[in-house]
């Protein structure tokens, strides 16, 4: 039984050779009118502004450089994820950058998988902020642009071009807005499933506590109070993941 359930967990863990084998058009491109070496650069000094930690860049061929990173292990973001990020020259001044971002366990309720949007945030800032912020946008992205003329919108990414967002909410008609009169952009990001789950543990386990103060071991069993207080936890964890991550995390790509 120990070994069956070691190979399940086992079975779905990522690891920095599975990223390093997988496919290089994995994950959605994104194109930059820079020269390779700036992108590559930018990329790592990204990794390193989004607090990931690198693991290993390496050139794949004479057009491909590959950053491989992790986080750590925490109590708010699980055992942590790895990070792949591909950048490619297509010709001269254009290149296509991929991220792919994997748990370390599947199963793992806590961990981030949007590392993404941090790390394009800190590169586009890096190659020229807004001439990359908007066009780096993907289509079903929920966002809020402030400016001047154009004021506070919010809604999800309908169509997205080098000169105009459209936004869209549910039962309107999408809304047209220039690039150019956008002066702050935020995208809405993973939750905080990781810190809920720590808080609703704790909460958890002080409801076990009381709980099992009033167990009566004569009638329930010796093991009464343990499988109390186990399940309380259990289950403050699980109902706080679930609330912490309906709670969004809007992060700032623009300026």
């Amino acid at each position: 039984m120990r070994l069956l359930v070691l190979a399940l967990m086992t079975s779905g863990c990522a690891t920095l050779g599975g990223l390093r084998t997988a496919p290089l058009d994995a994950g959605t491109a994104t194109i930059y009118a820079e020269p390779l070496v700036a992108v590559e650069g930018a990329a790592r000094n990204a990794v390193d502004a989004a607090g990931l930690d690198l693991a290993e860049v390496s050139q794949v061929d004479s057009s491909t450089w590959m950053l491989l990173a992790s986080s750590g292990l925490s109590f708010t973001g699980g055992y942590g994820a790895l990070v792949g990020v591909v950048a490619q020259e297509l010709a001269p001044d254009a290149v296509a950058v991929r991220i792919v971002t994997k748990k370390r366990l599947a199963t793992d309720l806590t961990a981030r998988t949007d590392w993404d949007l941090d790390i394009v945030s800190y590169r586009n800032r890096r190659l020229g902020g807004k001439r990359y912020a908007v066009p780096s946008l993907q289509i079903g992205q929920v966002v809020r642009v402030n400016g001047a003329t154009i004021g506070a919108n919010r809604g999800r990414v309908v169509l997205v071009t080098d000169s105009i967002l459209s936004l869209g909410t549910a039962g309107t008609t999408a809304q047209a807005i220039r690039a150019a009169a956008i002066d702050s952009l935020w995208v809405r990001g993973q939750g905080h499933a990781g810190t809920g789950s720590l808080v609703g543990s704790v909460i958890g386990l002080g409801a076990g506590f009381a709980i099992a103060s009033r167990c009566d071991n004569s009638l329930t069993g010796p093991n009464c109070r343990y499988v109390t207080v186990a399940l309380s936890t259990a289950a403050g964890a699980f109902i706080g993941a679930a609330i912490g991550a309906a709670v969004p995390h809007w992060r700032l790509r623009l300026p």
